[in-house]
């Protein structure tokens, strides 16, 4: 029983409580299995120092007043007390408070993250599941659960916990039946397919009908696989090519255009960004663009327009939009109006959606369209694609395109027309 060794060793005494906790009760199932408290006083408080990194222990033998006969229930009584004065309990009240289900997390992972952060909040017995119950109906995204919750008039944290298992249950189950974002009439005809083909076809190896490793969707028909010797001016490379059934043009993987030279290599990328370091700076300070500032010229009939009340935002993006707001006044991109100004304007978060489909935190916007509305709009003629590419060499044979890190807000305004914004 004592092959597995003790518990991992507890690396920090100023973190979060929690992790005390857990390595407490590992260490408890350690001692219990392999009979330390059958040893001797001492012999215990050596074995538990033996499970404390160095720095951890000479906490515990110095930086503790531990009297030097005290039991090892003790020195842990101790430890737990020392790590309790680390951190404020209405900064763990607050994780509690800010917790809310994440996009694509479990209902029962999210369970188990509020018991983890609520063990180091020192709740009220009484209401703690009050606390966990209010915590689901407000941080599911799915509409039809919260309303079967709120339908009922005396809720319980059980109660709540079911319905959201049971909608999340039906959600996977039905996705499962249609398949992601494919109608069951197209599955349908698949299988009729499927049913048509001879035999023969069902019976070559796994190996050879692979998935595509980008998508995950697309069966990629893989006949077989040979070694081709390819040429580019001097350079020379042999390459691993597979033949695809569905495929009737040759395509050159990224590595091998890499491997000859039609791509530069990532190490060229590198030497680049460090003979120019300020160019693909993104992490300090913006630089302003060159050019005067921009202006914001308003009609003579413009009438001005504050909102007086902020807009609700989702609590699940909430903590996003913070974030997002820190970040633009420690880059200076925006700024604090410690005075009274004639225009206000809301600001707007809108779903950001990853390669997958599914939503990946928010995109701050600025509701601007009753400023818009008194604006004289100046007018840039853009090149049309066509002209654009007259004036391209014929002989180029490289093109770059580059983005601009947040390159709007590397312009500034006027700073009499700041208040308009």
């Amino acid at each position: 029983m004592a092959e597995d060794g003790p518990p991992s060793r507890l690396k920090s005494m100023t973190g979060w409580r929690g992790e005390f906790e857990a390595w407490k009760e590992k260490f408890s199932g350690y001692c219990l299995l392999t009979g330390v408290h059958d040893l001797t006083e001492a012999e215990q408080r050596a074995a538990l120092l033996a499970v404390l990194d160095d720095d951890r222990a000479r906490v515990v033998r110095f930086g503790l007043p531990i009297p030097a006969e005290a039991s090892m229930a003790d020195v842990i009584t101790a430890m737990h007390t020392h790590l309790r004065r680390q951190r404020n309990v209405v900064i763990d009240r607050c994780e509690f408070n800010m917790r809310m289900l994440e996009p694509g997390e479990s209902v029962d992972d999210f369970i188990c993250a509020l018991k983890e952060i609520a063990s180091c909040c020192d709740f009220c017995p009484n209401c703690t599941d009050d606390r966990f119950r209010d915590h689901l109906v407000v941080g599911t995204s799915v509409d039809e659960a919260r309303r079967r919750m709120l339908e009922l008039p005396d809720l319980t944290f059980q109660m709540a916990a079911d319905l959201c298992r049971a909608s999340e249950s039906a959600r996977l189950n039905s996705s499962a039946i249609r398949g992601p974002g494919e109608p069951s009439l197209r599955r349908l005809s698949e299988y009729r397919r499927q049913r048509g083909r001879p035999s023969g076809a069902d019976s070559r190896s796994a190996d050879q009908t692979r998935r595509c490793d980008r998508c995950d969707s697309r069966r990629l028909d893989c006949v077989g696989t040979y070694a081709l010797t390819l040429q580019l001016g001097d350079v020379i490379q042999t390459v691993q090519v597979s033949v695809l059934r569905a495929l009737h043009s040759p395509l050159l993987s990224w590595h091998d255009c890499i491997g000859l030279g039609i791509l530069p290599r990532r190490a060229d990328f590198d030497k680049l960004k460090a003979e120019f370091p300020r160019v693909f700076d993104t992490e300090s300070t913006l630089r302003k663009m060159t050019g005067e500032p921009m202006k914001i010229e308003l009609t003579d009939d413009a009438v001005p327009h504050a909102v007086t009340t902020a807009r609700n935002i989702p609590f699940c993006w909430r903590e996003d939009v913070r974030l997002q707001l820190d970040e633009l006044m420690e880059k200076d991109i925006i700024e604090p109006v410690e005075h009274p100004t004639d225009w206000c304007h809301p600001i707007v978060p809108v779903a950001k959606g990853s390669s997958d489909g599914t939503v990946s935190g928010c995109r701050l916007t600025v509701d601007f369209t009753k400023l818009n509305r008194f604006v004289k709009r100046p007018t840039y003629p853009v090149r049309s694609p066509q002209d654009a590419l007259a004036f391209v060499s014929p002989g180029a044979a490289y093109f770059t395109k580059l983005d601009s890190k947040a390159g709007y807000h590397q312009v500034p305004i006027r700073p009499e027309d700041r208040d308009e914004t």
